[in-house]
Parts: C-alpha cells; sequence; structure tokens
C-alpha cells in the first residue's frame, strides 16, 4: 500500500514484475491537468483511452507486452475523480523493472494490489470490506456496483441463496492467466435465484472462471432471460480470450442455461471451456454458442456436461428445446457429454436436435450420448447433427437412441458450398427415427464431400413410424459410404434416397457396407425403385462396386444383442455398450476396405476404444474386433 504521496511534485512508482499490455483509465479524470504518464522499458500494444484524456507514451523498443490496468474500485459516476478510489492490478510475469508517473489527482489513493478475495454472506454488510468471511458484502448489487480486476475472487456464502442478477461489463476485465472468479466458499454450492432476468450477465468481457454455483430462474413460463451470458458487441473484430465455466448446474431459464455470442462481424470469444456442467428445465436450450457471421469463436471446448429436461416453447417461430450447440465456431470440441429428454414441446417445424454444430468448421463431437430427444412437430429431434454451414468437422464415437429424428444427421439449407469436408465415423445408432421416421444416418440438402465409414445403424419400424437405416432427400455431390453396417427390423429400409437425390446426385458411392434385415424381406428404395436384394441394385445402379469387383454384404453380422442397447448415462462407460460388439464368428471381421486407396485416414480407435486394425484387416462397423 502506498501513503502520504499527496504532497509531493509528482508521483513515482516503481513497479516490479507486472505486465503490461493495455492502460485504460477512467474516463472521467484529465490525465493533462497534471503531469504526464511515462512508462520506461516497455512497449505498449493498445492503449485505450476517452477523448478527454491525453497520455505521453514513452517507451525504448522492448517488445515485452503484457496486462496493466488502472480502474476505480467504485462504479459510482456521481463522484469527483479524486475522490475515488483507484487500484493498479498485477496480472503478469515480467521480471522488468517498471517506473509510472501518475496524475495528483488520484497519487493521494492510489494502492498498488495484489488480486483480492471478496466475500458475499447474507449475514454480512455492504459496508464491510468484504475481504474477509466476516466482514462479507450482502447483496449482488453491492458487486454489481464494484470494479473488478484479474486475479480478483468473488465467493458467495456455500447452501445459501442470493436473489438477483450478477452484472459486469468492460470495466471488469480477467486475464488469461489471472481470470476473475465467481464461486462459492464453505464446501457447497451457493445458489444465485435470478427470478426473471438473466442470472449472470457480462457484456464485452472475458477473463472470468464460474464454478460452484447453482444458477436458477423463475421457470420456463415467467422468466425472460439466460442462465449465464457472456456477449460481445465490440466493433473492430475483438475476440476476448478465456471463459471457464465449471462445475456448475443452471435452470428454469426461458432462453438458453448458458448462452455465449457475439453480434459485430468477427467479434467474438476465444478459449472457452465448459466442464461438468448440468443445464435442466430451460425453454430453448441447454447452451449454445453464437455470432452474426460463421467461424467467429476460437477454441471452445465442452465436456462431460449433461442438458436435459430443455423441453421446449411452443407456438413462436424458432427450434426450441436444443440440447448443446455450437454455432459460429473455429475449432471446437463437444465430448463426454449427455443430452436427453429435450425437446418435447417444441412446435416449429425446424425442430430442436440434442447435440449439434452449425455455422463452424473444424468441430470434432465425440464419445457423447444422445437419447429420447423429442419434437413435438414433425421436423427434428435429432441425436446429433452437423448443420448448416458447417465445414472440416467429426461426428465420431457417439451413441444415440430413441431419438424422434435422426441419429446421425449432415444438413444444409439452400445452396451452400462451405457444408463441405465431413466425417462420420464409428459411431452406433439404435431405434432413431422414432417420429419422423428419419434415418438412423440422414442427409439432407445439399452435402458435399462428406464421408461416412464404420457405423452401425439398427432401425426398427413401430405402428406407426417406418424409419430408415440411412435416408437421402436431396442430391449430393461426392458423398461416400464405406464398411458400415445397416440392419433393419419390421419392414423398415435399410436405404431411402429419393427420386432427385438417386438421379442428380454426383459421386454417391456405397461400397463395403453390410445391408441385413433381421426376419422381414430386403427393401432399399432407390429413387422410384424398391429392390428386394443386394445383387438386383448393384447390378441396376453400379453401387457396391469396385474396380470391376463386386463389394458390399447382406449378412446376419452376428452383433451381440442389436436393438438391447440401454442407456449408459456415464461417457467414460461408452465401452460397456455390448448390444453392438460382434460375435467371434461375425463376417464383418477383417472384410472391410482399407480406406487408405481412397486418401482416408480411419483414425487409430473404434468405437470402442480397441486400435486399428486388429486383425489381418479392417472390420466393417463401428467394432474393430
Amino acid at each position: 500500500m502506498l501513503s502520504n504521496l499527496a504532497n509531493a511534485e509528482k508521483t513515482i512508482i516503481n513497479i516490479e514484475n507486472i505486465e503490461i499490455k493495455s492502460i485504460q483509465l477512467a474516463s472521467a479524470i484529465n490525465i493533462a491537468q497534471n503531469t504526464e504518464t511515462l512508462i520506461k522499458h516497455i512497449a505498449i500494444e493498445q492503449v485505450f483511452k476517452s477523448s478527454k484524456e491525453n497520455i505521453k507514451i514513452f517507451n525504448d523498443s522492448v517488445n515485452d507486452l503484457s496486462i496493466f490496468k488502472v480502474s476505480p474500485l467504485s462504479k459510482a459516476t456521481n463522484l469527483e475523480p479524486e475522490k475515488l478510489t483507484y487500484k493498479i492490478s498485477n496480472a503478469g510475469t515480467s521480471t522488468d523493472s517498471r517506473m509510472f508517473i501518475l496524475p495528483l489527482a488520484i497519487a493521494s489513493s492510489i494502492a498498488l494490489t495484489q488480486p483480492t478475495t471478496y466475500y458475499i454472506s447474507p449475514s454480512g454488510d455492504d459496508r464491510n470490506s468484504g475481504t474477509s468471511p466476516t466482514s462479507a458484502w450482502q447483496s449482488l448489487s453491492k458487486v454489481n456496483s464494484m470494479t473488478f480486476a484479474p486475479g480478483d475472487k468473488i465467493l458467495f456464502r456455500g447452501g445459501s441463496t442470493f436473489t438477483g442478477q450478477l452484472y459486469f461489463d468492460a470495466n471488469d476485465q480477467g486475464s488469461v492467466n489471472n481470470p476473475i472468479t465467481i464461486g462459492s466458499y464453505g464446501g457447497k454450492p451457493a445458489t444465485i435465484n435470478a427470478g426473471t432476468k438473466t442470472g449472470v450477465f457480462i457484456y464485452n468481457s472475458a477473463g472470468y472462471q464460474l464454478s460452484d454455483l447453482n444458477i436458477v430462474g423463475s421457470g420456463t413460463s415467467t422468466n425472460i432471460g439466460d442462465g449465464i451470458n457472456f456477449y460481445n458487441d465490440l466493433a473492430g473484430n475483438v475476440k476476448l480470450d478465456t471463459i471457464k465455466i465449471n462445475n456448475v448446474n443452471v435452470s428454469g431459464f426461458r432462453g438458453w442455461g448458458i448462452a455465449i455470442g457475439s453480434w459485430n462481424q468477427q467479434s467474438g470469444f476465444r478459449n472457452v471451456d465448459v466442464m461438468s456442467v448440468k443445464t435442466f428445465n430451460n425453454g430453448i436450450g441447454g447452451l449454445l454458442t453464437y455470432a452474426q457471421v460463421p467461424n467467429v469463436h476460437e477454441n471452445v471446448k465442452v465436456s462431460y456436461t449433461r442438458a436435459y429436461s430443455n423441453l421446449g416453447i411452443s407456438n413462436v417461430n424458432y427450434a426450441t428445446g436444443n440440447g448443446i450447440t455450437l454455432g459460429g465456431v473455429n475449432g471446437g470440441v463437444i465430448e463426454r457429454s449427455i443430452a436427453y429428454d429435450n425437446g418435447r414441446l417444441n412446435t416449429n417445424l425446424v425442430g430442436p436436435s440434442a447435440i449439434w454444430t452449425y455455422d463452424s468448421t473444424g468441430v470434432v463431437i465425440q464419445y457423447n450420448e444422445a437419447y429420447r430427444n423429442r419434437t413435438g412437430s414433425s421436423g427434428d429431434g435429432n441425436g446429433f447433427g452437423l448443420d448448416q454451414n458447417v465445414s472440416h468437422s467429426i461426428m465420431q464415437y457417439n451413441y444415440s437412441h430413441e431419438n424422434d429424428g435422426a441419429g446421425l444427421l449432415v444438413c444444409q439449407q439452400g445452396n451452400a458450398p462451405t457444408q463441405t469436408n465431413n466425417v462420420v465415423r464409428y459411431n452406433i445408432s439404435q431405434n432413431d427415427g422414432r417420429k419422423s421416421g428419419w434415418g438412423g444416418i440422414h442427409l439432407f440438402g445439399p452435402i458435399n464431400n462428406a464421408d461416412i465409414y464404420n457405423n452401425t445403424v439398427y432401425v426398427q419400424s413401430s405402428s406407426t413410424t417406418y424409419p430408415d437405416a440411412v435416408l437421402i432427400y436431396n442430391p449430393v455431390n461426392n458423398v461416400r459410404f464405406y464398411n458400415n453396417i445397416f440392419q433393419t427390423k419390421n419392414n423398415a429400409r435399410l436405404i431411402d434416397i429419393s427420386s432427385t437425390a438417386a438421379t442428380q446426385s454426383t459421386g454417391l458411392v456405397f461400397q463395403g457396407n453390410n445391408y441385413f434385415s433381421s426376419g422381414t424381406p430386403f427393401r432399399l428404395q432407390w429413387g422410384s425403385t424398391n429392390y428386394n436384394s443386394l445383387d438386383s441394385w448393384r447390378t441396376a445402379t453400379a453401387q457396391e462396386r469396385l474396380n470391376g469387383q463386386f463389394t458390399g454384404s447382406s449378412v446376419d453380422p452376428l452383433l451381440s444383442s442389436p436393438g438391447a442397447g440401454l442407456s449408459i448415462n456415464n461417457t467414460d462407460l461408452l465401452t460397456n455398450l455390448s448390444a453392438y460388439r460382434l460375435g467371434s464368428n461375425s463376417s464383418m471381421i477383417d472384410r472391410g476396405l482399407d480406406l487408405s486407396q481412397f486418401g482416408i485416414n480411419s483414425g487409430n480407435q473404434d468405437f470402442y476404444g480397441n486400435s486399428l486394425p486388429q486383425g489381418l484387416g479392417y472390420d466393417i462397423g463401428a467394432n474393430e474386433f
């Protein structure tokens, strides 16, 4: 702490071990009235200042970029600048010595600080310092009135409930290495009861870690917000860095449990990590990222997250009841997560999906389970999806079952060449298409350059629905199916290709797949013709041929217990799904095509974690025996 500086002609503070990347001073201070701010031995990357500020900067061209911030501890705007309290925030790791000459107007009240931990308790008092459990603040409004810096912690008493909304803005900036932490103390999670509002709203700011909290709204019929909302509308294509959300439960919001988005061209977020979150009983969906244009947010990861019972909203003109959705992402992962029992109240024709991505590139969806997801309309209710404007993305090692819509969807509305170069491999789909009659694998729209291989799909018809193992609705370009097992029962079709898809597609290839109808006739619809055998289809269409030789088969693959797969509900135990393991006498073993001849890298493992290949060759289906 610095003191007794008010009488100095000018104030010089020597600071060591501080990194400096940007200077942000309160706009109410007229620096030119007092003295200049001198920074030695540093190169400044950015300077943020109001039109009233006149800052002179000197540096010796040392390329040493870091983070430095001078900010008021109070957000009050009716106080004279010299009556506010300011602090310098240490957010870095440099070793050079710094010398700062600061305005006399704030010299008497400035403090050199390390990150501060603040406590909030129902038994506290907003007049307290907030810096210990015994001197805790009491209310969210007190928190909202303060300014926080990198490394600060805001901790709520565990087991207690706090009413209202938490709000942070660009004055409250954390950093990559020193995020602002919002959490609980005392060993239990605290609850933020937002009522009809958004629970935590963070506007044009990042560098945050939210953990060990319950965030609840008043329910989808009365609430109008989201549980957690990060939003960036800064001009200049600004990527705000670092959002971490861990061990948080979010429920009771009409919007999304968690929404991370932007709406100013390429401005967005980078380094987003959501882990061990439960988002449930919300209206529009569980978790969303979005942007104004595609491919904005960088390095987004969602793992070990559950999105369930997000039922949707009836009588609105957009899809509701989604699970986990990554939109506007450039490089992302959804893994080890579960989405179930979502979407039942959606009435919009374009409906929800459990786990999916859109307007994105370089997204991997893997090791997830999606089941019993519904739609109140005739559209969607899917398990997994690579949707609008997705490219260079992969769906692999997922388990989809008993969903109203498709198990594995690849979709594009309209003519968009950006829907390209995607892979669907080593997934298992069981009895999807329960309501819509869509396919276990469903292609909709002008799909380009997709490779779909080594999946196992099982569907059986019900008294009201006749799903397909594979459904292709529109003409596609360079879409290849290799080494898949398609098994049907009760007159479900193995493949259903529309007339336009059959006659207008280019480069649509089926090779090395197994087609088996259990106890019912072979049914394969290709355009206007229904084929009752693999041979008749091969002869008529030249499918399942390679270099003049027949490929593919139509035999019982000897799956362990097709149709009997149960919900796993623990994505670390997906390999316990024994129903789709191959029997030791299965003719699928070592009969698959080596896809390297087509320029395809199959990866290094199957659905069950077995390395590839196991025997003399590759197997057909999702299990490498």
